[in-house]
């Protein structure tokens, strides 16, 4: 369900919050609406800022810089945290209500939205426009930090799985399904408990010909 009153707030925090991109060259916020998705952009010479949301709850405000999230500039900001954290709740406790009764909770968190949610999206607005502040290079297109951040969380994720694969010796099944293998990569990979399991998955794929089995700490099983 939409709400008009959370649209309302947000436009408004995205024009108070973001005014100071005028000293960098941004014209005013164009503003586009797809379907159920508001969108706000504006640009200099060197980027282009992107925010979006839908007027409806259990959805986040995308903000973007140059197509990277912007609060990719600072992973451990605490208010981002929060933020994401408060997303995620609201969304499985709607879907919860919704599941366990039929009931459909958006009329009340519209009901609630300028008690309880107002101020959380103002304040995560607020604090990406702080952010860009305090790393104002990227407003001249330096993405460095960006992209330094996403890697970091790339190899921790990687890191984090492969633990994981490691303390349940997790069997891995890479194979061809849009490539031809010809170079060593593959571009499809699942996982199984049991080498059991894989090759049954195997044995129902007739399409599967290009593939690799690994073990759980990735050595070739022949």
């Amino acid at each position: 369900m939409e709400n008009s009153h959370m649209y309302d707030d947000l436009k408004k925090s995205i024009k108070l919050h973001f005014s100071f991109l005028k000293e960098f060259g941004f014209p005013d916020f164009e503003e586009h609406q797809l379907a159920h998705e508001y969108h706000f952009e504006s640009g200099n010479e060197s980027v282009r800022i992107y925010i979006s949301f839908e007027a409806i709850f259990s959805t986040p405000i995308w903000a973007k810089i140059n197509g990277y999230d912007i609060d990719e500039l600072e992973p451990q900001n605490a208010i981002v945290k929060q933020y994401n954290h408060r997303i995620i709740k609201t969304h499985d406790e709607l879907l919860g209500l919704f599941l366990k009764t039929g009931k459909d909770g958006y009329q009340q968190k519209s009901t609630e939205y300028p008690i309880n949610d107002q101020e959380v999206n103002n304040s995560y607005l607020f604090e990406l426009s702080e952010i860009i502040k305090r790393h104002p290079s990227v407003l001249y297109g330096d993405m460095e930090l960006i992209k330094s951040n996403i890697e970091i969380r790339k190899k921790e994720q990687e890191q984090r799985a492969a633990a994981i694969r490691i303390e349940k010796q997790i069997y891995t099944l890479e194979y061809c399904f849009h490539c031809d293998g010809l170079d060593g990569k593959y571009d499809s990979d699942e996982e199984f408990a049991t080498l059991h399991e894989l090759k049954q998955y195997l044995a129902q794929r007739d399409h599967i010909k290009v593939y690799r089995i690994l073990d759980w700490n990735m050595n070739l099983v022949s």
